[in-house]
């Protein structure tokens, strides 16, 4: 999924053997025991298909970023779109927060639907806001589209359903 991933997250290429990954595992422990981040793996089948991230909360304000990956094999089947649903009901109804938001590249196109999907407004565009790497291994500045789900518009718990997969 390297070459899948790196398209739209600038973090992939610095993830390269097992013992990347067990680190980010041990600092996401740490950030959730520190009330700083959350980081949920997405499993089927014993292996690790995708993540659903808070990547900071911010107290003060009641607020936090979201982030989400799937493996390419999964993408099209509502999983992503079920986990976000599952995270925005933690935020509102277990942290109560006020707002989260989710930053992707105006080009990923199934990011931005999964934004669209569960409920999130489109705020604008942000240009230069981070590199990427193109299949030619050159950074290149990136356009990010913002949206922002309120806490406000939050009434209820969503339905989320049974998919086959866990968080």
């Amino acid at each position: 999924n390297r070459f899948f991933l790196r398209r739209w997250l600038p973090w992939v290429d610095g993830v390269r053997i097992a013992e990347d990954s067990a680190q980010f595992v041990e600092r996401s422990i740490q950030q959730y025991r520190r009330a700083q981040a959350l980081n949920i793996g997405i499993w089927r089948h014993r292996q690790i298909i995708g993540v659903v991230s808070f990547h900071t909360f911010d107290w003060k304000t009641g607020s936090t970023s979201m982030g989400y990956w799937l493996a390419a094999s999964q993408n099209g089947q509502g999983i992503i779109s079920a986990a976000s649903r599952s995270m925005i009901q933690l935020a509102f109804m277990y942290f109560k927060l006020e707002t989260i938001s989710i930053r992707c590249a105006t080009r990923n196109l199934k990011s931005r639907a999964v934004a669209e999907k569960i409920g999130c407004r489109f705020n604008g565009v942000t240009r230069k806001a981070e590199l990427l790497k193109t299949r030619e291994k050159t950074e290149k500045v990136n356009k990010t589209g913002f949206f922002n789900f309120d806490g406000a518009k939050f009434t209820r718990p969503i339905a989320i359903g049974n998919l086959g997969y866990s968080i």
